[in-house]
């Protein structure tokens, strides 16, 4: 770096004169002033007077003009006339310099990067905090990992795409007051989302009363699609009882249908500056939200590739042919037998 070519230094020079005012001090090793120059008013010295010593003029440089104490640098630093630079001391040729650097822009990009800092990190010890809660510390940290290597260009993965959603709701929401309609939502999304988290799996979006959430995205992660089924069938279980409170209670019955597919997904970020999320998209995605969109309600409806993967006890599934907007032709599909729900909910205990 000390041999740089003259083109250079001097565009360098350019550049900081462009985007920095700077003010510059010349004296003797008595502090007394030869020479002053630059933008000396931004930064309240250009009442200075040559032959007097700076010492007694510039209060902020007292005690720092010391030559066997140089060089010194002091970022930030208030002038006198209330701007703020970076002060730069030095010597050099047996004479005192100093330089002052406005810094005023540069304070505040600071300052900003460290409040968004904090903002970052107060957002990462809130979902930290909900990702222990229902994952654990170890499970939560390699989940973590995960997403921060994706690449903002995307990669392919092997998911599991699920998607869960209340039958006619939308006609529901319709035809009830907004209190009621949010009521029931925030109960049901407070029983689905624990259910997904607790199978690490990771909720993609919430769109109304339809969960769409991803399994299998932890590093080296290969359990999930019997993650993913084992959330489903929780995810209806649970429904089950809470149904049953519900109709104590005379409310009306929230019945879900769930699409579950398996295969290569993009998975990356989408949004802008403002709003970034972490997504999949890919024909596996468009499967499993055509599988939810047959399945009827109280039902489970997964593809071939999800229930080959599938390790679990599968005699409760029936297999169904099924044609589908999109496909050229009608798809093998499997539909969950809900008889076998009280069966489904030992052997998930047993496998624990």
């Amino acid at each position: 770096m000390k041999h740089l070519p003259e083109t250079i230094v001097e565009k360098l020079f350019d550049l900081i004169l462009q985007q920095r005012p700077l003010a510059f001090l010349k004296m003797d090793l008595d502090s007394t002033l030869i020479s002053a120059g630059g933008q000396l008013e931004t930064f309240g010295l250009s009442e200075l007077k040559e032959g007097v010593s700076v010492r007694n003029q510039v209060d902020i440089l007292t005690g720092l003009l010391e030559p066997e104490n140089l060089p010194i640098d002091l970022p930030f630093l208030e002038t006198p006339s209330g701007a703020i630079a970076d002060v730069y001391l030095f010597l050099k040729h047996d004479l005192i310099w100093v330089l002052f650097l406005d810094a005023e822009e540069k304070q505040k990009n600071q300052r900003a990067v460290r409040q968004k800092v904090n903002d970052l990190r107060l957002t990462h010890h809130r979902q930290s905090r909900i990702l222990n809660q229902y994952l654990g510390k170890e499970v939560a940290e390699r989940l973590e990992e995960g997403l921060e290597n994706i690449e903002k260009s995307g990669e392919r993965r092997n998911l599991t795409v699920m998607f869960a959603d209340i039958r006619n709701f939308t006609s529901f929401s319709e035809n009830t007051c907004p209190d009621e309609v949010f009521s029931v939502l925030n109960v049901y999304l407070s029983t689905m989302i624990p259910i997904v988290l607790s199978r690490r799996g990771v909720l993609d979006k919430i769109i109304g009363d339809e969960v769409m959430a991803i399994f299998g995205m932890l590093p080296d992660e290969t359990e999930g699609p019997n993650q993913a089924y084992e959330a489903a069938v929780n995810m209806l279980l649970a429904i089950e009882n809470l149904n049953r409170q519900r109709q104590q209670d005379g409310e009306p019955l929230l019945q879900i249908g769930i699409g579950m597919a398996t295969g290569p997904v993009s998975l990356g970020v989408l949004g802008s500056q403002h709003r970034k999320s972490i997504t999949v998209i890919g024909n596996h995605v468009n499967l499993a939200a055509r599988l939810q969109g047959q399945a009827a309600p109280r039902q489970l409806i997964i593809d071939e590739t999800t229930y080959r993967a599938i390790s679990r006890d599968k005699t409760s599934f029936t297999h169904q042919k099924l044609e589908l907007k999109g496909y050229s032709s009608a798809l093998d599909t499997y539909q969950l037998e809900l008889s076998q729900l009280p069966k489904l909910e030992q052997l998930l205990a047993r496998n624990r």
